[in-house]
């Protein structure tokens, strides 16, 4: 009793943590397989058999979630009385998921299981129990796609049984594949946030363009703030890539031509960890581009770094994708004349 007020308590505690977190809902589906080694204290050696599942559930976030499965566990038999032991389990769980690379998480499980238990001796009945047990579960997670993850892990179910039938416990290793949908519009949202390659193409094409002589002032060029789809930070990474460099270039070479001209650089984290550290990540996101700057030639004093976090995303956190577009750069050009 002791363990399932245990199990409730944090359960009611991770929920908590959850609704906290919650950025948007999106289903999610898959089957399981696994062993199952049940632990049973009148026995030498403990009955064996597969398991089978079924789940579907909704994530909260990237590293919440809520899901139902159905599993059937192989018959059990006890060769030295002829018992057998034929159980299925309807089980409900919320999931934390804690990633520690890109692809990468460690995962818990914590929750409930509905069963429904037929045991068979020689000579006696059928004698069918249902009843409730909790259950825990810590295992890795890796994600193969945008929408396919899989993940191995150790699960166990406690106390499954009556007096009348007798108490065994699950110890399960279990091997899942999840497909989750994604929202339709992420890259239609996307693609209509980023200004991109035609402004870039438009600075370059103001260079070309001599300003008129004999007049101090023949051209006043007017704020543009630009992102771009390609350029974005790997997980946890400062560091730019070849298609963000690449992309700069256009906005290096106008504050070199034009030193009254200044930018903002401006950079964006995904939610994944706490909100503290995505706003100090940012920040050196930031810190880092205003150097591959100077380190191009660009004046110091036309540049100001803005680090905000994962307060202001342009997709969902909740897809692998989504927190890639997320791990972003805006550069801002602020009017001036020339």
């Amino acid at each position: 009793m002791r363990f399932i007020i245990k199990i409730g308590a944090i359960g009611c505690l991770l929920s908590q943590n959850a609704l906290a977190e919650i950025e948007s809902i999106y289903p999610f589906f898959g089957g399981s397989v696994g062993y199952q080694l049940s632990q049973d204290n009148l026995y030498n050696h403990d009955p064996k058999g597969a398991i089978f599942g079924l789940f579907a559930g909704l994530r909260f976030s990237p590293t919440w979630s809520w899901d139902f499965e159905y599993q059937d566990h192989q018959k059990l038999k006890a060769t030295a009385t002829d018992i057998e032991v034929k159980t299925w389990f309807l089980q409900t769980a919320i999931r934390y998921d804690w990633p520690f690379k890109q692809d990468m998480a460690l995962y818990g499980r914590l929750g409930g299981a509905y069963w429904d238990l037929d045991k068979k001796a020689p000579a006696v009945d059928g004698n069918d129990k249902t009843g409730f047990s909790p259950l825990a579960e810590l295992g890795l997670s890796y994600s193969l796609s945008p929408t396919l993850d899989m993940s191995i892990g150790y699960q166990y179910i406690d106390r499954i049984g009556t007096s009348n039938t007798g108490y065994y416990d699950s110890h399960a290793a279990i091997l899942r594949l999840s497909y989750a949908f994604q929202y339709k519009g992420i890259e239609d949202s996307v693609g209509e946030s980023f200004v991109g390659e035609p402004l870039a193409e438009e600075l370059l094409k103001l260079e070309a363009e001599p300003p008129v002589s004999n007049s101090p002032v023949s051209h006043h060029a007017f704020q543009r703030t630009s992102s771009n789809k390609n350029c974005h930070f790997a997980f946890g990474k400062i560091e730019l890539n070849q298609e963000c460099q690449q992309w700069l270039q256009a906005y290096i070479q106008t504050l070199k031509k034009y030193p009254q001209a200044k930018a903002r650089i401006t950079a964006h984290t995904d939610s994944t960890g706490s909100s503290t550290h995505n706003k100090n990540l940012s920040q050196k996101r930031a810190e880092s581009v205003a150097q591959f700057f100077i380190e191009s030639g660009v004046n110091s004093e036309q540049l100001t770094a803005v680090g905000l976090g994962e307060v202001a995303p342009i997709a969902s956190n909740s897809t692998k994708q989504g927190r890639a577009q997320n791990r972003r750069i805006e550069v801002t050009i602020f009017e001036y004349d020339y």
